[in-house]
């Protein structure tokens, strides 16, 4: 907190100018104290079940930008409601609680538990990263040799 006597020498008028511009850097980027912050709720089994919706989807494409998501189609329902097989989820940008595009490529297939605790879903579906919300659909051929 800044304290100004009246009449102060050019040592306080710096200290002044100083404070009034830490106060204008609050007021102008009040985002960045607004980060996510929040506690690790467990892996994917356990905070799945805090979720309204979990669904077996494909990813088809990202959109990136200044609200990156990313559209999905959806292959079957474990738990909520949908009327539609095609759904687009928010994903994050650094400032939300939501994991980025990065890790979830176009042709990929993922359980997902959408808009759990910490997703803040805002207009649509969100995947939170307060937790393991997204667990990868993994194909496997294996190949049997003749003994």
């Amino acid at each position: 907190m800044c304290i100004l006597k009246a009449g102060g020498g050019p040592e306080m008028k710096k200290i002044a100018l100083w404070c009034l511009l830490i106060g204008i850097g609050f007021l102008v980027f009040p985002l960045s104290a607004g980060a996510c912050s929040c506690a690790w709720n467990g892996p994917f089994f356990t905070v799945s079940q805090d979720a309204p919706l979990v669904i077996h989807g494909r990813i088809i494409r990202h959109h990136s930008g200044q609200s990156p998501t990313i559209d999905v189609r959806v292959l079957g329902t474990l738990k909520g409601g949908l009327l539609d097989s095609g759904m687009v989820v928010q994903m994050g940008d650094g400032m939300q609680c939501r994991p980025t595009l990065e890790g979830f490529s176009p042709d990929s297939e993922w359980i997902l538990a959408l808009n759990g605790p910490g997703s803040k879903p805002g207009n649509g579906k969100a995947l939170s990263h307060c937790g393991e919300y997204w667990c990868q659909r993994r194909f496997e051929m294996i190949l049997f040799q003749p003994v």
